[in-house]
């Protein structure tokens, strides 16, 4: 990094610092590899991490393996996750699920098989979209022989396969669709946003399930849709209906559609549906919910997402959430005459305002999960809501129902054994409790408890960040009852204001959730963070304290503490709310993979697995717990002091030693103080400030050494030759131009004996050549001189501060 007010070129400044967060990136990939083996060395999967060997330790490897695993493929290769040998395994797992974790992927069912294409894991820094398929067969055999199970029924976590296949094969993407029709997969379009790609893509894919082959289809005629991502797919007989989607490139406003495209399998052609102005359509949306029930001729649209195009002046937000709904008619296809459009009124219990939820198809009923709420405030800042509550939508009733969990077959038999003896009017009373909900006339908007930032920051209370840090969100805690007074400011608020979120409908959605809680569990904190150091040296590093049992954060859902500090994840007997998620319907089975969620800034994949079966709506079944309490994010630095409590023990820092117990006395803002006695905390400061102060003198000690090295480096030739921080090529030049003139000199004086016939502008030439040599090789030394030096300023600038 440069001083501050000094020109640079913004190439190079973007290739420095592309590579320093690539080598960011590598340590803690690496890291949340070893997690994984030992994770699946734990659940009994020990002879697979013992293959995987060093191959496996390096997420980083595994990353660029997806780059290289088709170069000498002849035939297709599956290989089994999680499987203790995969002979000629191009991408070792000891994860018997997919890893990394990944959002905006496909999930589509395929007989009985259930296929992801696709996805992206953003971690902070850098964006990785993936191009791998993989097969989950729920019915097989897991591979550590591990299913879950309940009372009533056994859940299989089944067989995930990887199939890589030779090329052609699609490149990376996301945000694409995948459907499913006569034995085949279809993908089309979607994008690749990396750090070196922003691409949409209008390609069509097909991949033959039966001989596990890629084919690009090139349609007999012109048209279809363009690039795009976003969209929505379904198969209504042997077309592929396609409608709206987004588009967005670097020099131009992003876009948003409403136009609808047909494929027809049969003749591989497009079908081009053009409408007058005049005609009923919907507007422009992405991320939207689209289905069809079997042996139907209407599909229906509901929500979306876009952008106002001309926001009113004075207008706070600018996205645009749908609320609308729409059947679209589609016989008029088998006639050659275009699909029609009909907006169709809510009715029933229909969701609140909401987007970036999951759908799908069950029967005559499309299930709408999860989703958010946000609120956009000036300067575009967002208040969001997210949701964990499910929907069906009656395609032939037309009609909402909210599908709330029911109370188990076992739990109404044994309340009517105690009911016998009660009035026959509150038996009737207690007999419409056990009701299916479905059939209940409710009308109007449902009201439904999200979880907002708060809530989540309070049950998400700890993350690792990129230098192996435990870092712990900044929590202030309140009384019950300025919270409850907060609660009714914020309702009474809202009654007297609009919503600043656009609605097509105009009407407002709910907000907040209750607190919740759950039982506290006591911890050893042994350390402060799980960076790659090893055990080893995290023991050593405040081997000067003692080991003090604490308890673990308190009224989080989500996840505890270890006896190491670092979080673990904590059972759960329901899914996170959450958007960008995937459902699927096998059977009578509701499977919910993955999603995303946002606490405030920070962007948490899910890779939980959950299944729930949708005639007995009893419970949910976790199939697998995913890694959520284990990513990295390095989106944050960890000394963000308005947001985040840091450890700090990976990196160190250069905080004075009388900050340490004001920061560990925050840490405990967010610990049940009521379980905490004055003896156990003082004995955690003493450990956690003498395990920073060694971090502290470690690290001050190794960039001393650095800074010596540098300078060393720097002034290897004449000191005339080096240059000085901040300074640039010509004002370096400038300074040594006769250095460089004399060094030209000297260096062809033994070659030729005409040095006094070189002109003056060819020294200069020849001098500010080698002056520019020398200069970039030096470079990089310059570089990280000043990258110190603009640390140690700004942790002296917060001393002073302080």
């Amino acid at each position: 990094m440069a001083k501050k007010g000094k020109k640079k070129d913004p190439e190079k400044k973007f290739a420095l610092q592309a590579a320093k967060e690539s080598k960011q990136n590598k340590k803690a990939q690496k890291r949340l590899q070893k997690e994984s083996r030992r994770n699946a060395a734990a659940a009994g999967n020990e002879e697979s991490g013992a293959a995987a060997g060093e191959d496996d330790d390096n997420l980083d490897a595994l990353l660029e393996a997806y780059q290289k695993q088709n170069v000498d493929l002849a035939t297709p290769l599956i290989e089994v996750l999680g499987a203790a040998e995969n002979e000629g395994a191009l991408l070792n797992n000891s994860s018997p699920f997919p890893y990394p974790p990944r959002g905006n992927f496909t999930l589509t069912v395929a007989s009985s098989d259930v296929y992801m294409y696709g996805g992206e894991y953003f971690n902070g820094i850098e964006n990785i979209v993936f191009e791998e398929l993989l097969c989950w067969s729920p019915d097989a055999k897991s591979v550590d022989c591990t299913d879950v199970k309940d009372s009533n029924d056994s859940h299989s976590r089944g067989l995930w396969k990887r199939i890589t296949s030779p090329q052609p094969r699609p490149p990376a993407r996301c945000s694409h669709t995948t459907v499913f029709y006569n034995n085949a997969l279809y993908v089309f379009g979607g994008e690749l946003a990396s750090a070196d790609n922003y691409h949409h893509y209008r390609d069509l894919w097909r991949f033959d399930l039966k001989t596990n082959m890629w084919k690009e289809l090139k349609p007999r005629n012109k048209g279809g849709p363009s690039s795009r991502s976003g969209h929505r797919a379904l198969v209504w007989r042997h077309y592929m209906i396609i409608y709206g989607g987004f588009y967005e490139a670097l020099r131009e406003a992003p876009r948003w559609f409403n136009d609808l495209h047909v494929y027809d399998f049969s003749t591989n052609s497009w079908i081009e549906c053009s409408y007058s102005k005049l005609a009923t359509i919907p507007p422009e949306r992405s991320a939207f919910n689209f289905g069809i029930a079997l042996g139907s001729d209407v599909a229906f649209m509901s929500g979306g997402y876009s952008k106002l195009k001309n926001p009113e002046p004075g207008t706070k937000a600018e996205g645009l959430v749908h609320t609308d709904c729409w059947a679209l008619h589609l016989k008029g296809l088998e006639s050659g005459k275009n699909p029609t459009w009909e907006r169709i009124s809510r009715k029933g219990e229909y969701p609140s305002q909401r987007s970036g939820t999951a759908c799908t198809m069950w029967k005559n009923k499309m299930l709408v999960f999860g989703g958010v709420d946000d609120e956009e405030s000036e300067n575009h800042k967002v208040k969001s809501v997210f949701y964990d509550d499910l929907f069906a939508f009656d395609t032939e009733r037309k009609r909402w129902f909210r599908l709330n969990l029911k109370k188990k077959a076992s739990e109404r038999r044994r309340r009517r054994k105690v009911d016998d003896t009660v009035p026959t009017a509150i038996e009737e009373e207690n007999n419409e409790d056990t009701s299916d909900s479905d059939e209940e006339e409710i009308e109007g908007e449902a009201t439904s408890n999200g979880w907002d930032v708060d809530k989540l920051r309070s049950n998400m209370f700890a993350f690792i960040d990129g230098d192996g840090n435990i870092v712990f969100e900044r929590i202030e805690e309140e009384d019950e009852d300025d919270d409850k007074d907060k609660d009714k400011e914020k309702d009474d608020d809202k009654e007297e204001s609009t919503s600043t979120t656009v609605l097509d409908s105009g009407y407002e959605a709910d907000s907040g959730g209750a607190a919740s809680n759950c039982e506290d569990q006591n911890t050893k904190i042994k350390a402060e963070s799980i960076s790659s150091v090893g055990n080893e040296a995290l023991a050593a590093m405040v081997a000067p304290g003692p080991a003090v049992t604490v308890p673990s954060i308190g009224r989080s859902e989500v996840m505890s503490l270890r006896d190491d500090g670092s979080p673990e994840a904590v059972s759960r007997t329901a899914p996170l709310p959450r958007i960008k998620a995937q459902i699927v319907v096998r059977g009578n089975s509701l499977i919910l993979y993955g999603g995303i969620l946002e606490v405030g800034d920070r962007e948490v994949t899910l890779d939980d697995v959950w299944s729930l079966e949708l005639q007995k709506r009893e419970e949910w079944i976790c199939i697998h717990e995913g890694s959520m309490h284990k990513q990295v994010w390095k989106g944050v630095a960890s000394d963000d002091e308005k947001s985040y409590i840091s450890t700090d023990a990976g990196t160190g820092g250069n905080e004075s030693d009388d900050d340490d117990d004001d920061d560990f006395s925050e840490f405990y803002d967010i610990v049940d103080d009521n379980l905490l006695d004055t003896e156990a905390r003082e004995a955690a400061k003493a450990a956690h400030k003498a395990a920073k102060k060694a971090a502290k003198k470690e690290t001050k000690k190794g960039i001393r050494e650095e800074v010596k090295l540098l300078n060393e480096k720097l002034t290897m030739d004449e000191p005339e030759s080096a240059p000085r921080l901040g300074e640039e090529l010509a004002d370096f030049y400038a300074r040594s131009t006769q250095y460089w003139g004399t060094k030209y000199i000297d260096s062809i004086a033994s070659s030729t004996s005409n040095c006094e016939e070189l002109s003056s502008k060819e020294l200069k030439r020849e001098g500010f050549n080698l002056a520019k040599q020398h200069f970039e090789e030096l470079k990089p030394v310059l570089d990280r001189l000043a990258e110190i030096e603009i640390s140690q300023k700004g942790d002296d600038d917060r001393k002073e501060k302080k």
